[in-house]
């Protein structure tokens, strides 16, 4: 599993500066859980991609110390960090379902999913701007998309500085604290921020993922309770390599009811 992608974090550029971090987010909501430690999530309301008057959109992180997941069987000694993206059904979300939305690879980023087949918007050719998708699956569902297991896309266990060259073959992301300065970037190499690259924090397998992925889903179902559907299903949908995640967190998060 590449735990590197091209979209990973912020790429950013600066000059004369031996540190690159992304900007810190303003405008953040953080609510940190009731019943477990160090458990919290962090969000922001926005109309990025879905410009739909009244439709709301929220992105952000739910984050889980360390040995969160040790109650499933899972060692968990680093910090899970998952991106999420959620949009409102564009028809009377307090009575739509929700479907959850995972790209497979294993490695890849749902925000493919979301920014190139059935998210509420599509990038321009300026890469610079989006349009509108009409054909969204949102407009009948809320959808919540989710950069899954831990270091995939948006997620991350603890942010590095480095380096990508995509003309690399292997495509890895070379950690470099750049105190002999900062490289200069260009289309195909990339300065910037990323997880940690440490194989050993991350899901090892498609059943830990899933066991992951129900802790996720637990915090953000208490900070969202007006999206629980009313009959209390929930769509999982991928694909590729969610051949496999999909049956097994579905019958994972059976079992846990």
């Amino acid at each position: 599993m590449r735990l590197s992608t091209k979209c990973l974090l912020l790429t950013l550029v600066g000059l004369g500066s031996a540190q690159f971090f992304p900007p810190t987010p303003e405008g953040v909501t953080v609510v940190k859980s009731k019943t477990q430690d160090g458990v919290s999530i962090s969000f922001k309301e926005h109309g990025i991609c879905e410009a739909t008057p009244g439709v709301k959109s929220y992105a952000g992180y739910v984050r889980l110390p360390p040995g969160v997941v040790d109650d499933l069987g899972v060692f968990q000694n680093y910090t899970i960090n998952t991106f999420f993206w959620f949009f409102e059904s564009r028809k009377d979300p307090a009575n739509a379902p929700l479907s959850i939305w995972m790209n497979g690879g294993p490695g890849s980023s749902s925000m493919i999913g979301l920014l190139q087949e059935n998210g509420p918007c599509n990038i321009n050719y300026d890469s610079n701007s989006t349009a509108l998708n009409p054909y969204s699956w949102n407009n009948e569902v809320n959808m919540l998309y989710i950069d899954q297991p831990n270091q995939v896309g948006l997620s991350y266990d603890v942010l590095v500085n480095g380096t990508q060259d995509l003309l690399n073959p292997s495509g890895d992301v070379i950690v470099d604290d750049f105190t002999s300065g900062v490289p200069k970037q260009n289309s195909t190499f990339l300065v910037g921020t990323f997880p940690s690259q440490l194989l050993n924090s991350s899901a090892n397998g498609t059943t830990n993922s899933a066991r992951t992925l129900w802790h996720m889903a637990q915090v953000w179902f208490q900070t969202f309770p007006k999206y629980k559907p009313n009959d209390g299903r929930v769509s999982i949908w991928t694909e590729s390599y969610g051949g496999h995640y999909g049956p097994a967190f579905a019958a994972f998060f059976e079992e846990q009811n």
